[in-house]
């Protein structure tokens, strides 16, 4: 399994696996693990270039992406989603969700 290799070295894992969080085998070892998990989402009609444009938001919200991962302690699955009707940082959002 991946989650304990990761989570040792104090990596982040990036999915766009929506289901990670129910599987109960995988939700035990990000448990047990503290592992840190952002959570992309996907788009309900995905054009050619989504994954670019998400890759391209990403990078343009790594100030509040550090700042989030500096005062969430593991483990915790968080959702990253980009509102597109607002500007700068208040673009993105992460969510920490139920583990």
């Amino acid at each position: 399994m991946w989650i304990p290799e990761v989570s040792a070295r104090g990596w982040v894992i990036l999915t766009l696996d929506a289901r990670l969080r129910y599987r109960p085998g995988e939700k035990s070892a990000l448990r047990f693990y503290k592992a840190r998990v952002l959570l992309f989402a996907q788009p309900k009609n995905p054009g050619p270039d989504w994954l670019p444009s998400l890759a391209e938001e990403f990078a343009e919200a790594q100030e509040r992406i550090t700042h989030f991962l500096e005062r969430t302690p593991p483990p915790f699955v968080a959702w990253f989603h980009v509102e597109s009707r607002k500007k700068g940082s208040k673009r993105y959002r992460l969510s920490k969700l139920n583990l």
